[in-house]
């Protein structure tokens, strides 16, 4: 394969899989895709007529699998993929790391990775949502994979996904099957590790550690991590920046003032906008998992 033990985040979209993607990413032989997992074979969609040929590319894996594989939206088990397009994925993984505008700088000094670099550095992928039902798929195209799943209070993502539109018991169902999913994953395959967003916040210097070590990264060579300032909620129920004074700026920060860049009760700022009976609807439909990880 064209990529060596890559790293795989999956979670839930806004779900803090951003900010784990920049902590892993600041390590210097770690680059990351042009996008996320299914923008490879989806597009995005603020590139309407680029999306299309995107999809063209990913059109081989839908006719050969019989399933919409990458789809975000798609959480049922994944069909078992032929081993041609096993290294097919594996080269536009490969393709997209090469021409990612996201690894042309390795630190805050403006230092240049070189094409030789990018190559033999480790991908770094970020599946949300139904993405990460490929794991089983992509450990059989990667048997060195490492897979890092992080896990979020339901409540405060249940927020977040009521205010772009969806119900509560809409995202209860998806939040259950998703983190069950995980649940069974993490049973079933090697190099899987589940970690909790609130760990990120409340001590990100032990939370670093950790998953460097389960990554099989060398902590000592990311010497700053690159952050994007994005609004989070206060407990005003205002969305704000933590840092920065524009959405999207880049900021590098050392290990030992990560902290300072993090709002670490944005979890209870959320939950506080949510109605009782939002409340009780998700959890009749994903109090299991609540439970399971520990936020009943």
């Amino acid at each position: 394969m064209l990529n060596r033990a890559p790293i795989f985040i999956n979670g839930f979209n806004r779900g803090g899989t951003n900010l784990l993607q920049f902590l892993i990413a600041a390590h210097p032989n770690v680059c990351v895709l042009n996008c996320e997992t299914h923008e490879l074979f989806y597009g995005k969609s603020n590139e309407p007529i680029r999306k299309w040929f995107d999809r063209l590319w990913g059109l081989p894996i839908i006719v050969s699998s019989r399933q919409h594989m990458f789809y975000v939206s798609n959480l049922k088990e994944r069909n078992q993929i032929p081993p041609i397009i096993g290294k097919y994925i594996d080269w536009l993984f490969f393709r997209s790391k090469m021409s990612s505008v996201m690894n042309r700088f390795k630190d805050d000094q403006g230092t240049k990775y070189s094409r030789e670099e990018i190559k033999s550095s480790r991908l770094l992928c970020k599946n949300t949502n139904g993405v990460i039902f490929t794991s089983k798929e992509l450990q059989r195209i990667y048997p060195d994979a490492i897979f890092i799943s992080l896990v979020r209070n339901g409540m405060a993502l249940c927020e977040s996904y009521i205010r772009r539109g969806s119900s509560a018991q809409e995202f209860g169902k998806m939040y259950e099957r998703t983190c069950q999913k995980m649940m069974e994953d993490e049973a079933a395959l090697h190099n899987y590790y589940i970690v909790h967003f609130e760990d990120m916040l409340n001590d990100p210097i032990a939370f670093v550690k950790d998953i460097y070590a389960k990554a099989n990264l060398d902590l000592t060579q990311a010497k700053k991590f690159g952050l994007k300032a994005k609004s989070s909620m206060d407990k005003d129920g205002v969305r704000s920046l933590v840092f920065g004074t524009t959405e999207g700026e880049r900021v590098w920060v050392p290990l030992e003032r990560l902290g300072e860049h993090l709002r670490a009760n944005v979890d209870n700022n959320q939950i506080d906008q949510l109605k009782p009976e939002e409340i009780k609807e998700f959890l009749k439909y994903a109090s299991g998992s609540m439970k399971h990880y520990g936020y009943l």
